[in-house]
């Protein structure tokens, strides 16, 4: 049996037209604490979303959903640079806070499962610069990769595709 260490990179594609759109994908860290993984261990991942979306393999391997959750996402640098509209990392759930960094707007919180943020202000967009941190909570999907093999250096693509 081999004791070398593989390391698992989670590959993440998404497209939409609509900003406000989000499929994000990470390992999960309190399962594992790294991304790095032993030939065939199972690797559980997060997928936060709010849009439908489905898997493309580039193996034999499969994902099975295990759980869902909520997440706690703490001190998110928020930035509007020529804009009064930014997007969060994550879909925002619930428990929303903002802390301002220098210059302050009156802000508009994201609308349950969106993960955009609006200034309400009648400031010319062109100079408009402003920069913040948001907390809040975001759900997520967690799944669970099972690689169809164990071979030292093996890898698994994971294509996370929304679906229209």
């Amino acid at each position: 049996m081999s004791t070398r260490l593989a390391t698992a990179t989670l590959v993440v594609a998404y497209s939409s037209p609509d900003d406000s759109k989000t499929i994000k994908a990470e390992i999960d860290r309190e399962k594992h604490s790294g991304s790095t993984f032993r030939p065939g261990e199972q690797v559980f991942f997060r997928v936060y979303a709010n849009c439908n979306y489905t898997f493309h393999l580039s193996d034999a391997s499969s994902v099975t959903f295990t759980e869902n959750g909520v997440a706690q996402i703490n001190d998110e640098t928020v930035q509007f640079v020529q804009s009064k509209t930014s997007n969060l990392q994550y879909p925002y759930n619930s428990n929303w806070s903002f802390t301002w960094w220098g210059k302050s707007y009156p802000i508009q919180a994201p609308s349950a499962n969106s993960s955009q943020v609006g200034l309400l202000t009648t400031a010319n967009e062109q100079t408009l610069v402003a920069i913040g941190r948001a907390n809040y909570r975001s759900n997520y999907k967690q799944y669970r990769l099972n690689p169809a093999s164990s071979q030292d250096g093996y890898a698994v693509v994971i294509l996370i595709l929304e679906i229209p």
